[in-house]
C-alpha cells in the first residue's frame, strides 16, 4: 500500500491552501514529544495509516494464528466437545507436547539462569586496569539489575522458556518505562507481536506492532503524567479476555514501530506510534532513534540523511527456523501436530473399542415375551420369560465385539516412539530408563546424542539473551542516574553513568551454550583437572575456580586463598639452583656411605675367615647402620632385621643393595657366612656381589 502524505496542505478561512513547513530532523530529535509538533489532522492521518498497516500484517499471518491457538490448546490439554462416533465417546489428549515442553524448560531454565552472576563483560582493544575494573563494575551492576532491580525479569524468563518450545517463537521487550522511572523487561507472546508473516528480520522490516492491554485507570495514569494525548472516553475493547458487562475491562492499544517521513525529505524516519485499536486515534508519537544513529552525507550539517538506524527494544527468541523462510519459527506444536493427532485418534479408538466390548448389547427375537417394566437380575434367582419359538438362547443374539485391536496398540507404540524421537524426550534423557545395567560409555553417548538438538537451540537462546543485554547496556547509557549504589551477593557496589558511555566493552551472558547439563560441565572440568593439574604454565587457582563453578559451589572467593604477588624469575632460578646443589650433596654423602659399608662387609668377611664371629657381627651391624643412613637421604627406610633397603650411589650400580644367597662354590661371586649364622648372627650369611654392592 502506498503511504499517504502526512504533512498535507491545509485550507485557510478564504479557502486557499496554506503550505505546512516541514519539520527538521534536529527539531524532531530535540522535542520532548513529537505528538506536540503535529496537529489533529496529521495525527489522524498517521493513525489511519498505522491501522491499515496493522490489518495488512494481521491478514498475512491469519492461518498461522489459527494453528497457534491450536498448539496452545493441545499443550494445555484443552479437550473440545466430541460427538463422534457417539456423544460422550473417548476424548483423551496424550500429553506428548506438554511433556516435551516441560522437559525442555527444565533443562533450559537453570542453564540460562545459572547463578547470580548472569552477565560477563569483556574489555575490547588494549587492556588496562581502568578498563578491566570498569568491566567488572558493569558486570556486577547489570547482574544486580536483572535479579533485583527488575524483579519481573526472572519470572518473565521462566514463562518465556516454557512457551518457546510449544510455539517456536517468543519475544522479549526491554525498555525504559517513564511511568515507573526504571528499565523494564517483559515477555511478549507471538500472538501479541504482529509482523508481516514474510518479514525477513526485525532490523529490516519497515514495521512491527505490539498489542497492549491496559485497564482504564492505567490509561488515566499515562494521560495525567503527560505521556499520552487525551482522546476522550474509550470503552473496553471487544477482546476475548473481557466480559461483555465489565466496565473495568481491558482497553486494547497498538504500539507500532514504523517509518514516517515527517521532515519531508523523502526518507522515512523511525518512530513509535501508539494508537487505540478500535478507533485509530493516536495517543503518542515518539522518536525511535538517537542523534548518533543518524548518518548524513558528506555535506556537513546541511547534508542529506543517508540512513537512520532504528533503536531496538525487542529481541526474538527462536526455537527452530521455519523452512519456508517465514518470520515465525517452528516449535514442538507444529512438529507434533499431525503425529499427535494420530496418537490421540488411536488411543481414543482403543478406548471406544473397550467400552463397546464391555457394554454387552445385542438382538432379541420377536418371540421372546418379557413382561413390561425393568428386568432386574438378582444373584441366585431365575426370571421367567415366555418363548414361543425355539429356546431363549436361540432368540438372544449378542453383538460380536472383539475389543481393542492389537494392531492399533502396536501402531500407538510406534507413533509415541516417533514423537519422542522428534522431541528428544527419550527415557534416558528424562531419567526413566534403567541405566544401571548399561555400560557407562553407552549411557553417556546416548545423553550426548540426545542433547545435540537442544544444544543448537540453546545457542539461539544465548544469542537472543546477548541482544537483550546490549539493549539494557544502551538504556543504562541514556537513562541511568549519575551514581548508583547496589548490593550483589551481600557485596556493596557502586557504578557511575560514565561507565556506560564508552563502546570499548562487549557484554554477553555468563551461561555457556555448549555445556548445558551438569554432566557436560563436570566432564570438561575432569578433563582440565586430569590434564593441567600441576602444570606450571596453567594458573592452578583459576583451575580450581572453574571446577567450583562447574560444581555449583557458592561463595567461591571465600574458599580460595588470596593470590600472592608474582615472584621474581631470578629468585625462582636461584631457588632451583639451590635445590640442585642440595641434591648433589645428598648423592655424594650416599655414595661415601655405600663405599664405607662395602669396606665393613669386606672386614666382616676377613673376620669370619679368622673365626672371629663377634667381630664379624660387629662389622655387619656397622655396615647396616651406614646403609640405613644412606637410605635416609633418599627418604628410604630399612625393612627390619636381616635386610637393608637399596642405597643408590651417584653412579650406576654403586649403591648398597640386597644380595641373594650365592650358589655353593661360586668363585668370588659372594661369600657365604655360615659360621656367623652358627654363631648367632641375624642373617644366614653376608654375600658380597661382584658389582660392589653389599647385601645384608
Amino acid at each position: 500500500m502506498a503511504s499517504q502524505p502526512i504533512l498535507d496542505d491545509e485550507m485557510n478561512e478564504t479557502g486557499q491552501e496554506v503550505e505546512n513547513s516541514p519539520l527538521h530532523i534536529r527539531d524532531i530529535i530535540a522535542a520532548e514529544s513529537v505528538t506536540d509538533l503535529l496537529d489533529d489532522t496529521q495525527l489522524a492521518n498517521i493513525g489511519q495509516r498505522c491501522l491499515t498497516d496493522l490489518e495488512i500484517d494481521e491478514n498475512s499471518r491469519k492461518d498461522w494464528l489459527v494453528s497457534y491457538r491450536k498448539w496452545l490448546d493441545t499443550a494445555m490439554q484443552v479437550a473440545k466437545s466430541k460427538t463422534t462416533p457417539w456423544p460422550g465417546a473417548a476424548n483423551v489428549i496424550v500429553p506428548i507436547l506438554t511433556t516435551a515442553s516441560i522437559q525442555f524448560h527444565a533443562r533450559a531454565y537453570p542453564a540460562i539462569v545459572d547463578n547470580a552472576q548472569l552477565v560477563k563483560v569483556k574489555a575490547l582493544g588494549p587492556q588496562n586496569e581502568d578498563k578491566s575494573a570498569r568491566a567488572d563494575r558493569i558486570s556486577d551492576h547489570m547482574a544486580w539489575q536483572l535479579t533485583e532491580d527488575m524483579p519481573s525479569w526472572e519470572e518473565e524468563t521462566d514463562r518465556l522458556l516454557l512457551m518457546l518450545p510449544i510455539i517456536g517463537c517468543v519475544f522479549r521487550k526491554t525498555w525504559f518505562d517513564p511511568v515507573e522511572r526504571r528499565n523494564v523487561s517483559e515477555m511478549v507472546s507471538a500472538e501479541d507481536f504482529v509482523v508481516n508473516y514474510w518479514a525477513k528480520s526485525l532490523k529490516d522490516t519497515p514495521r512491527y506492532s505490539q498489542i497492549l492491554r491496559f485497564y482504564p485507570h492505567q490509561v488515566k495514569e499515562r494521560i495525567t503524567a503527560g505521556l499520552w494525548r487525551d482522546i476522550g472516553t474509550v470503552l473496553p475493547s471487544d477482546d476475548r479476555r473481557n466480559e461483555s458487562s465489565d466496565d473495568d475491562g481491558l482497553i486494547v492499544f497498538i504500539e507500532q514501530h514504523c517509518r514516517i517521513d515527517l521532515d519531508d525529505d523523502g526518507y522515512p524516519e523511525p518512530y513509535v506510534v501508539t494508537f487505540h485499536k478500535d478507533t485509530g486515534q493516536v495517543v503518542r508519537v515518539s522518536v525511535c532513534f538517537e542523534e548518533e544513529d543518524v548518518v548524513l552525507s558528506d555535506d556537513g550539517d546541511k547534508g542529506a540523511v543517508v540512513r537512520i538506524e532504528r533503536s531496538q527494544y525487542f529481541s526474538k527468541y527462536g526455537f527452530l527456523p521455519s523452512p519456508d523462510g517465514s518470520f515465525y519459527d517452528m516449535g514442538f506444536g507444529m512438529l507434533l501436530e499431525h503425529p499427535g493427532a494420530v496418537i490421540n485418534a488411536t488411543i481414543n479408538q482403543l478406548l471406544d473399542a473397550g467400552a463397546l466390548a464391555n457394554s454387552q448389547g445385542g438382538f432379541i427375537g420377536s418371540g421372546v415375551n418379557i413382561k413390561g417394566g425393568a428386568l432386574k437380575m438378582t444373584m441366585g434367582k431365575w426370571n421367567r420369560v415366555d418363548v414361543t419359538g425355539g429356546t431363549l438362547r436361540e432368540n438372544l443374539v449378542p453383538f460380536q465385539l472383539p475389543g481393542p485391536n492389537p494392531t492399533l496398540f502396536e501402531l500407538l507404540g510406534f507413533m509415541v516412539d516417533m514423537a519422542k524421537g522428534i522431541t528428544s524426550v527419550q527415557d534416558v534423557m528424562t531419567g526413566g530408563e534403567d541405566t544401571q545395567t548399561a555400560p557407562v560409555g553407552t549411557t553417556l553417548a546416548r545423553i550426548e546424542q540426545g542433547m545435540k538438538v537442544f544444544s543448537a537451540i540453546y545457542k539461539r537462546i544465548h544469542r537472543a539473551f546477548k541482544t537483550d543485554l546490549r539493549m539494557l547496556f544502551k538504556l543504562n547509557r541514556y537513562h541511568m542516574d549519575e551514581q548508583v549504589y547496589f548490593n550483589l551477593n551481600d557485596v556493596p557496589g557502586e557504578i557511575m553513568a560514565a561507565d556506560y558511555r564508552e563502546d570499548d566493552l562487549d557484554v554477553s551472558p555468563m551461561s555457556d551454550p555448549t555445556a548445558v547439563t551438569d554432566l557436560q560441565k563436570m566432564s570438561r572440568i575432569d578433563f582440565l583437572m586430569a590434564t593441567f593439574r600441576g602444570d606450571p604454565n596453567v594458573d592452578q587457582v583459576e583451575l580450581d575456580r572453574r571446577a567450583m563453578e562447574a560444581a555449583g559451589t557458592q561463595d567461591i572467593e571465600a574458599l580460595l586463598k588470596p593470590k600472592g604477588p608474582d615472584q621474581d624469575p631470578a629468585f625462582l632460578m636461584a631457588q632451583a639452583d639451590m635445590a640442585n646443589k642440595r641434591d648433589e650433596t645428598v648423592a655424594s654423602i650416599r655414595l661415601k656411605d655405600a663405599q664405607a659399608a662395602a669396606q665393613l662387609v669386606m672386614a666382616a668377611k676377613a673376620a669370619a675367615e679368622m673365626g672371629s664371629a663377634n667381630d664379624a657381627n660387629f662389622f655387619i651391624i656397622q655396615a647396616r647402620e651406614l646403609a640405613g643412613d644412606s637410605g635416609e637421604y633418599g627418604n628410604e627406610q630399612t625393612h627390619g632385621p636381616g635386610s637393608v633397603s637399596d642405597v643408590e650411589g651417584a653412579p650406576a650400580d654403586e649403591g648398597v643393595s640386597g644380595i641373594s644367597e650365592p650358589a655353593p662354590g661360586e668363585p668370588d661371586g659372594g661369600m657365604g657366612v655360615g659360621p656367623i649364622a652358627s654363631a648367632g648372627g641375624p642373617d644366614g650369611g653376608v654375600p658380597v656381589p661382584a658389582d660392589g654392592g653389599v647385601g645384608l
